[in-house]
């Protein structure tokens, strides 16, 4: 559930930053996650039963079944779907709790270019048009493969953590920090 929850708010997220502020925008949900593993070693402190632990940290994904009704669909997203209509409405919603001017001559402006946009029958791509060209199946392959590995690494490495002689809380209490920290590190490193 947990990395279901993580993908659309993560695009989502992303799209609304600015390119240069992309990386920032990725790491922080991140840090909140390390953040989350360091709470949860304190939780587990204090839960000793394993029962009341998981009834415990599965109340707040619980509240992840309002989601669709509480955060509302990408302003770019519904104009690329030619959504015009809903896209100016939740604009001006957002204008409105912003207390910010709508602007009108921006968004007029885009209104007169989806008009002539939707003319051209737009390309609809799916996961086959990966593997048409050996450059992006490359990318693709190599992306999926390093992503699998560093997964498993991760997994492997925070399933044996608590495994380490000392303090099973405090060990997986410490994996919490260390991941914070290279988080931290990360984002320095992706800003040079």
């Amino acid at each position: 559930m947990g990395q279901g929850l993580q993908n659309a708010p993560y695009s989502l997220m992303i799209e609304l930053f600015q390119p240069e502020l992309r990386p920032f925008a990725g790491v922080v949900p991140e840090v909140f996650f390390a953040v989350g593993v360091v709470l949860l070693a304190a939780l587990a402190y204090f839960l000793r039963y394993w029962r009341h632990l998981q009834i415990a940290i599965s109340l707040i994904p619980l509240l992840m079944v309002f989601y669709p009704w509480v955060v509302s669909e990408s302003l770019r997203w519904l104009v690329m779907k030619g959504k015009v209509d809903k896209a100016e409405k939740q604009l001006h919603r957002i204008c409105k709790t912003n207390k910010i001017p709508y602007p009108a001559e921006i968004w007029n402006l885009l209104k007169r270019n989806n008009g002539r946009q939707s003319a051209i029958v737009l390309r609809q791509y799916n996961v086959t048009h990966l593997f048409q060209s050996w450059p992006l199946m490359k990318v693709a392959l190599i992306s999926s493969f390093l992503w699998f590995v560093i997964s498993l690494n991760y997994f492997a490495l925070s399933f044996k953590i608590t495994s380490f002689s000392g303090n099973v809380y405090l060990n997986f209490f410490l994996s919490g920090i260390f991941e914070l920290i290279s988080f931290v590190i990360s984002l320095a490193v992706m800003n040079r």
